[in-house]
């Protein structure tokens, strides 16, 4: 019901004896009261229920709820300008009734200084019989000592979310909560309403909101992390079940702590910045829902996972743990997760797995692998009997193995499986033609199997009407015809096609090579003519004129391999166009600063001189070569000539491809992997340039510095 201003309920009121719920909250209609009197409800004495939310009240008198013993539920959120100042009074008297769930959300205004919620604003609550109790979004950061031991012992339910809670002492009174069964801290990271700086909001404060910079000495930063010498044991509740802390800003790597918590069995850690999961966490063997999604975490350790013996769901999505994954060769992150039912570790740049990674998961029913890199299944799923449902869906598999095909085959005989494949990029040709019939043999275990299209664009190949299809193409795989006529050409052509490919294979080689005769060639013109410029730009010696030089110290000049400090410039960065302000703000600065000196194109590139002629000389005189590798530089003809260049330079003239390492820019990551960099990532000569604001940003400059000046390996 709508209440106006000044509103009463008069003695007719205690005629309904069947009156219990009332629901005058401005948000489900109009309420505009302002001031609750300490008689306001005495002709309401049979009322259960109460919502006053959102009416606009900024004053309360001492107890108007103490008249109504039969009350059961109270809400007075969103009267933003009451603040904890009039929680006495509202409280006061809830001891004589039944109250059992109480919400004082948003009761401060949106925009202010932080609160501070003290025993003096709880104290009448003690004694009541809650079992419910929410104080979200009222910009607490700090709990005075001693407020959770005087909640009421009968409370199961807390929540303090959307709040800017900092750590405190009161973090180790949450065990005197005997009978709390669900805890919510969690942070709602929504987007302000703009409207909120400008509205008129004048909350009631007391003396200890106001002076609460003076207690910042007990003020904490929620940076995730302590030294490992350090044991920390935090006691909860012995029958606290479910803790939400997702989207709370806890950053840093996870500690290595004791929980006290024997009956936990939910928590929410999504949405944190938690990168660093190797370190031990003991006492939650009895967790059996674990989400720690979208954390950025680029490293999981056995040593975190050995104590979630009992965890049925796990929800690592949105992270990177791809390489960390791969390189689990022992498989013994997830050996001790015999319980799993639901994985999901989508989203984590996976591109292959060992084969043993999942072998002791027997009970997985749902398995999530989508939005990676993967190229095939390479690990073993024969054991997972129990499988209801696996999604490869938004990766790059053209097929699956005959392994892979053979032990879903078995599991099809056993359960109603379903696979999701969609988005991938399936080829529908003469190779894959055993897989096609697999899939057509047991489509009606792939989700969506009429959406799949063929990555190679074949317009004759339907998923819709596989059978059709798949006709169609068995019979233009097998058409010996046309095969027997053109036998000859064939023969022909492979042996022309075999020399373009050897060509085209040791293109750079033979490009380096007519390079450097070509500048032996022109020294030798020089050394004829006794040219007076100088050959060897070096920044710690003389430079040597041909005059200088005789005959014999030529081919010496020109292949010899310089040693550490004999090179101009101690690195030559390679870049597009489109990375030329990464270049100059960022790279440049850096490494300078660092004493390093490096050559860019833009400035030291010669005038006058061919562009071959410039990249090579740049190549010559650097002790390495860098190059800043994005979409825009994979598609540059000449950034391309840079980098096998460069490669040439580091096989032939440094005796280590390691003359040459990569920065990987983001925009690459979802792209394909291009063969002029494979041989360097195979070997592992780069770098992964982190997001800006990412905390591994200090790492990625300090390592690239010491590629930099380290020797080849």
């Amino acid at each position: 019901m709508d209440l106006p201003f000044n509103f009463t309920f008069g003695n007719q009121f205690k005629l309904l004896k069947n009156l219990s719920r009332l629901d005058i909250s401005g948000i489900t209609g109009h309420c505009d009261v302002r001031r609750i009197s300490r008689n306001f409800f005495e002709n309401t004495p049979f009322l259960k229920e109460i919502d006053i939310s959102n009416c606009k009240i900024s004053h309360f008198d001492k107890g108007p709820f103490k008249f109504l013993r039969q009350l059961r539920k109270l809400d007075i959120s969103h009267n933003k300008e009451l603040g904890f100042a009039f929680l006495p009074n509202v409280t006061y008297g809830l001891n004589g009734t039944n109250i059992t769930t109480f919400h004082a959300d948003s009761i401060h205004c949106q925009i202010g200084k932080g609160t501070l919620l003290t025993l003096s604003h709880i104290q009448y609550l003690f004694q009541t019989k809650l079992t419910e109790a929410s104080f979200a979004n009222n910009r607490i950061e700090l709990i005075e000592k001693g407020v959770l031991p005087n909640m009421p012992t009968t409370l199961e339910k807390l929540s303090f979310a959307a709040n800017r809670l900092t750590t405190g002492i009161y973090l180790f009174e949450f065990h005197t909560l005997y009978n709390l069964r669900e805890y919510n801290m969690t942070l709602f990271l929504h987007q302000e309403n703009f409207a909120s700086f400008s509205e008129k909001c004048d909350e009631k404060s007391d003396s200890f909101t106001t002076n609460l910079s003076i207690k910042h000495e007990d003020i904490r930063s929620k940076r995730f992390e302590v030294k490992n010498r350090i044991n920390i044991t935090i006691y909860l509740p012995k029958n606290l079940e479910t803790i939400f802390a997702n989207s709370s800003k806890l950053y840093g790597r996870f500690p290595k702590f004791n929980l006290n918590a024997s009956g936990i069995k939910n928590v929410y850690l999504q949405d944190n910045f938690l990168f660093a999961w190797n370190q031990p966490v003991f006492g939650v063997e009895s967790v059996e829902k674990l989400d720690l999604s979208n954390n950025l975490c680029t490293d999981i350790s056995p040593l975190f996972t050995a104590s979630l013996l009992r965890v049925k769901y796990l929800n690592l999505a949105r992270n990177m743990l791809g390489r960390a994954l791969r390189s689990d060769n022992k498989c013994q992150i997830f050996q001790n997760q015999r319980n799993i039912e639901e994985l999901d570790i989508s989203g984590n740049q996976l591109v292959d797995l060992p084969f043993c990674t999942f072998q002791n998961l027997v009970k997985m029913r749902i398995l999530r692998l989508g939005n990676n890199q993967m190229t095939n299944v390479s690990f073993g799923i024969r054991h997972m009997i129990n499988l209801s449902y696996v999604d490869f869906s938004d990766n790059r598999l053209t097929s699956l193995s005959d392994e892979t095909m053979t032990s879903l085959k078995l599991i099809f005989k056993k359960s109603k499986v379903l696979i999701n494949l969609s988005y991938n990029k399936l080829q529908c040709t003469c190779q894959n033609l055993a897989f096609l019939a697999w899939m057509n043999e047991h489509k009606n275990h792939f989700v969506h199997i009429e959406q799949y299209i063929c990555s190679n664009r074949n317009t004759q190949f339907e998923f819709r009407e596989m059978e059709k299809s798949l006709l169609i193409l068995h019979m233009n795989c097998i058409n010996f015809d046309i095969l027997n006529v053109t036998a000859t050409a064939f023969i022909t052509l492979f042996l022309c096609l075999a020399l373009v490919l050897i060509i085209r294979k040791y293109i750079w080689h033979i490009r380096y090579f007519i390079y450097k005769t070509k500048q032996k060639h022109n020294f030798e013109i020089r050394l004829s003519g006794m040219d007076p410029e100088p050959l060897l730009m070096n920044k710690n010696l003389p430079n040597l004129n041909i005059q200088d030089l005789s005959e014999d110290s030529m081919n010496t000049l020109c292949d010899r391999k310089q040693s550490a400090n004999q090179y101009f410039y101690d690195a030559f960065i390679s870049y597009v166009g489109a990375d030329r302000d990464f270049v100059f703000q960022k790279v440049k600065p850096l490494l300078e600063s660092h004493n390093i000196n490096v050559c860019i194109r833009d400035i030291h590139f010669e005038l006058g001189n061919g562009k071959i002629e410039n990249i090579m000389k740049a190549i010559g005189r650097s002790r390495r070569t860098i190059c800043i590798v994005s979409k825009a530089y994979m598609r540059s003809r000449w950034r391309t000539y840079e980098l096998n260049m460069a490669k040439m330079e580091g096989i032939k003239a440094r005796d280590s491809l390691g003359f040459v390492h990569l920065v990987l820019m983001p925009d690459l990551f979802h792209g394909v992997c291009n063969t002029n960099i494979k041989d360097l990532i195979d070997r592992k000569y780069y770098l992964d340039y982190p997001p800006d604001g990412s905390a591994l940003q200090e790492e990625f400059w300090k390592k690239l510095i010491d590629i930099i000046k380290s020797p080849y390996l």
